[in-house]
C-alpha cells in the first residue's frame, strides 16, 4: 500500500512539473516596419441598370394654319433628310390673300411715284411764283407797278407755297403706305409658305397622325419625327443609386443584347421623375451617346460584317474612315442594304455572299438616305 501510494505522489509531482524554456538569443536582429497614415477616400461605384434608348431631338410636326389636308407624302418608318416635303395644305385663300397684298403694294408703289411727280411740280410752281414776287416787289418799290400787282404777287406765292407742303405731306403719305404694302406682302406671303410643312431635320418619321382630307389645325401634331444623328439612353434609378452619379460622369452602355459593343457616353442630366410614371423615391440618369470615335466605328462595323468578305483593297479600317460621321443606327441599315447589294450578284449556285464593294456601300446610303 504504502509503495502504490509514493508511485501516485511521484508522478503526480512530475504532471505538475513547468515544461522547459527554450533560451532568448541575446542579440537578435530588429525587425523593419513600414507605417502609413489610415485615411478615408471615396471610390467610385459601379454598377449595371437598364433603360430605354431614345433620340435626343424629338419634333412634333404641326401646322400653324386650320386648313384642309391636300397629301402626306410619308409614313411611320420613312426616312426623311431636313427640308423634305413632308405634308401639304389646301392654300388657295392664302394664296389669293397674297395676290391680293401683291396688288395693293403695285398700287402703293404708283401712288408713290405719282406723289413724287406732283411735288416736283409743286417745287417748280413754287419758284415760279417766287421769282414772279420779285420782280413785282422791284418794280412796286420802285413804283412802276400797282399795288394790286403786288398783292396778287403775295397772294400767288403763299398759295404755290401751301401747295407745295400738301404735296410733300402727300409724298410722305404715300411712302408710309408703300412700306406698310411692302410688309403686308411679305406676311402674307410667309402665311402662304405655311402650307408646305417640311422635315425640321434629318431622321425617321416614328408616327403618323393624320390623313388627307383631314383638317389640321394649329398647334396639333400630324406626325412625329425623331432625330437619328444622337441618342441618349434614360435609365431609372433608385435614390440611392441616384446619390453615386453626377452630371458629366462617363458610362459606359450596351445597347442590344449585352453582348454586343460597349458605347461610351456622358451623363448629361439627373432629372426626378413624376411618381405617376414611376414609383416615388426613382430618378432618371440621362446618358448622352455622342457620335463613336475611330475605333468605336470599327468595332461597329466588325459586328455588323462579321464573317462578310471584301473586295481586295476595302477593309473594315477604310470603311470606318469613309462612314465617319454617320450614326450607329444609320451604320446598322447601310450595313445591312450593302449586303442586300451584293445578294444580288450572286450566282445561282453560290452558297455565300460575293466580296463586297465600295459601290454596295455608296448605293445603300442612297437607300437609306444617309444626311452627314
Amino acid at each position: 500500500m504504502s509503495r502504490a501510494l509514493l508511485l501516485l505522489v511521484a508522478a503526480l509531482a512530475g504532471a505538475c512539473a513547468k515544461p522547459a524554456t527554450p533560451p532568448i538569443e541575446p542579440h537578435a536582429a530588429p525587425l523593419a516596419v513600414a507605417t502609413s497614415r489610415v485615411q478615408s477616400i471615396t471610390r467610385p461605384a459601379e454598377f449595371d441598370a437598364g433603360g430605354i434608348v431614345r433620340a435626343k431631338n424629338i419634333a412634333a410636326v404641326a401646322s400653324r394654319i386650320l386648313a384642309p389636308v391636300l397629301d402626306v407624302r410619308v409614313r411611320a418608318g420613312a426616312r426623311v433628310r431636313a427640308g423634305d416635303t413632308l405634308v401639304t395644305l389646301d392654300a388657295r385663300d392664302l394664296q389669293a390673300q397674297a395676290a391680293r397684298s401683291a396688288a395693293a403694294l403695285t398700287a402703293a408703289r404708283e401712288s408713290v411715284r405719282a406723289a413724287e411727280a406732283e411735288e416736283r411740280a409743286a417745287q417748280a410752281a413754287l419758284r415760279l411764283a417766287s421769282a414772279s414776287f420779285d420782280r413785282v416787289d422791284i418794280l412796286y418799290r420802285k413804283g412802276a407797278a400797282a399795288g394790286s400787282e403786288a398783292d396778287a404777287a403775295v397772294a400767288g406765292l403763299e398759295t404755290a407755297r401751301a401747295r407745295a407742303t400738301g404735296v410733300t405731306a402727300r409724298a410722305a403719305e404715300a411712302a408710309a403706305a408703300l412700306n406698310a404694302a411692302e410688309e403686308a406682302s411679305k406676311a402674307a406671303a410667309i402665311t402662304a409658305s405655311y402650307a408646305v410643312i417640311t422635315s425640321p431635320f434629318t431622321g425617321v418619321v416614328t408616327e403618323r397622325l393624320i390623313d388627307p382630307g383631314a383638317m389640321a389645325a394649329p398647334g396639333a401634331a400630324l406626325l412625329r419625327i425623331e432625330e437619328t444623328s444622337l441618342y441618349r439612353l434614360e435609365v431609372p434609378l433608385d435614390e440611392s443609386r441616384a446619390r453615386a452619379v453626377a452630371a458629366g460622369q462617363t458610362a459606359r452602355a450596351n445597347v442590344g443584347d449585352g453582348a454586343g459593343t460597349w458605347v461610351d457616353g456622358r451623363i448629361s442630366e439627373i432629372a426626378s421623375i413624376d411618381a405617376a410614371i414611376l414609383r416615388g423615391g426613382r430618378f432618371s440618369e440621362k446618358i448622352e451617346i455622342c457620335m463613336p470615335h475611330e475605333v468605336g466605328y470599327q468595332r461597329l462595323l466588325a459586328k455588323h460584317l462579321d464573317g462578310i468578305r471584301f473586295i481586295e483593297g476595302l477593309s473594315v479600317e477604310l470603311l470606318a474612315e469613309r462612314l465617319k460621321g454617320i450614326s450607329p443606327a444609320d451604320l446598322d441599315a447601310i450595313c445591312n442594304s450593302a449586303k442586300r447589294m451584293a445578294m444580288r450578284r450572286m450566282a445561282e449556285d453560290a452558297e455565300e455572299l460575293p466580296p463586297l464593294v465600295w459601290d454596295d456601300f455608296t448605293e445603300a446610303m442612297k437607300r437609306v438616305q444617309v444626311g452627314f
